[in-house]
């Protein structure tokens, strides 16, 4: 579709004249309309759109593209059509709205409201409204345009949600303020004052806060930066605060029941695929372990199935079968040492081009002799200890996903099966073949 035969389809209720200006393609960069009329432009492209903004971005029955209802003719657009809307909006200097027209067409028409990374996503289409509102031209476009709305699928009623958002933040001069309540602002500012406090007290400004301190985190800053301006994440229980935005933003599954109700299953498909003798001969022996031995052995089975023994990253020396489990567990002979062999397992990883990713420290002179009840989840600005080693791999997992952590390349299997084993996600990571052979091997019914 043409500009002009995309602006003439969405201009119906505007002036003779404009219509006759929009029509007269080779003067249209100089189109004498006044700024109200472009915004009536684009109010009627939204308005005529079945769009909505959450969950699904676009919803139309089984359709993965989105049907203009007040159009001449009953059409679907396709990509020459969606770029039209794009061109449009991007003429009209509306480049940020013009991005959501896109991440709405590039988004999954069926994503579930439960799904976590759609719930994630839900955070970040707020910051690309936000883009629009901090403008002069934004608040302009409010004003022409009050009944501004996208559409609610079920009742196809407007929601006003721009400027509704836009009048509670009205009020604030912060760039960073934008789309978020007084109640939302004010719980930011009191947990990033008051760390120190007792948790009971935090949690309830914490979570009021969490949609401001994930915007934040989802910016892509760094993890020291996070850890600066949130401090309670380092506090000595501030895994607690990493484990509610976790079951907030992408599941709320019992990480421990899941596991120990797997294990069994898992043991087994171990037992019969671990080609590794030494760790195939230590699964063999499970029954005799106690519960944290079983949980070591299955884990050492892990990274022997699913280490990519003929891949090596570019410029990164090999990383031994033996060597990979560090990157989730490192061994310390006891806990006053603890500090220099993380020290030194810095050191080795750096030599070989890798970096220090957040680790679990147990204490014992092999995997076979872990003393139980004490480990230490260890990442830059935040020690956590626990006696219970599945709540330290849980707490480890979510730092991950919360913190937009890379998994570490020589597991990264291992970490892509846990967490799709138990949370049910697809983490946005490709899958081994491994990996998917074990994941369709547990989801079968016995």
């Amino acid at each position: 579709m043409s500009f002009n035969k995309f602006l003439m389809t969405h201009s119906k209720g505007l002036p003779t004249e404009t219509v006759h200006n929009i029509n007269d393609e080779n003067n249209r960069y100089e189109m004498n309309i006044k700024k109200e009329l472009w915004f009536d432009i684009v109010k009627n492209i939204i308005d005529s759109t079945n769009i909505i903004v959450f969950p699904s971005k676009i919803s139309h029955k089984d359709i993965q593209i989105t049907k203009i209802r007040n159009a001449d003719f009953d059409y679907l657009y396709d990509e020459n059509e969606f770029e039209a809307i794009n061109e449009a909006l991007i003429e009209m200097n509306w480049a940020s709205l013009a991005q959501l027209f896109y991440d709405w067409k590039s988004s999954s028409p069926h994503a579930n409201e439960n799904d976590g990374i759609a719930k994630k996503e839900k955070y970040d289409i707020e910051i690309s409204l936000k883009q629009i509102l901090k403008t002069e031209a934004g608040e302009c476009f409010l004003k022409t345009c009050p009944s501004l709305g996208y559409y609610n699928s079920n009742n196809n009623t407007s929601n006003n949600y721009l400027k509704r958002k836009h009048e509670e933040t009205m009020n604030t001069t912060s760039e960073d303020n934008l789309l978020f309540t007084n109640v939302e602002i004010e719980s930011d500012e009191f947990v990033r004052g008051n760390s120190n406090i007792q948790l009971n007290d935090l949690l309830p400004h914490w979570r009021l806060g969490m949609k401001i301190r994930q915007s934040y985190i989802n910016s892509n800053v760094d993890l020291n930066l996070i850890l600066d301006k949130y401090k309670a994440y380092s506090r000595s229980d501030g895994y607690q605060l990493i484990n509610d935005d976790f079951k907030s933003l992408f599941s709320d599954v019992n990480f421990e029941h899941k596991f120990l109700e797997v294990l069994p299953k898992l043991t087994v498909f171990l037992q019969q695929n671990v080609l590794n003798k030494s760790v195939a001969a230590n699964l063999k022996s499970i029954s005799n372990k106690g519960l944290t031995d079983q949980i070591i052995a299955v884990l050492m089975g892990l990274h022997a199935y699913l280490y990519e023994s003929g891949k090596k990253a570019d410029g990164k020396s090999k990383i031994s079968i033996a060597n990979s489990i560090k990157f989730m567990i490192l061994l310390s002979n006891n806990i006053q040492s603890h500090d220099t062999e993380i020290l030194t397992w810095r050191e080795e990883l750096l030599r070989q081009n890798y970096t220090f990713q957040p680790t679990i420290i147990a204490f014992g002179t092999d995997y076979d002799s872990i003393v139980q009840n004490n480990f230490i989840l260890y990442c830059d600005g935040m020690k956590f200890q626990f006696v219970n080693l599945l709540r330290a791999i849980e707490i480890l997992l979510n730092i991950h996903m919360l913190f937009n952590l890379k998994w570490p390349i020589p597991n990264q299997n291992v970490y892509i099966f846990l967490f799709n084993m138990i949370y049910g996600k697809f983490c946005k990571s490709k899958q081994s073949a491994n990996v998917k052979t074990l994941l369709n091997y547990m989801k079968a019914k016995e």
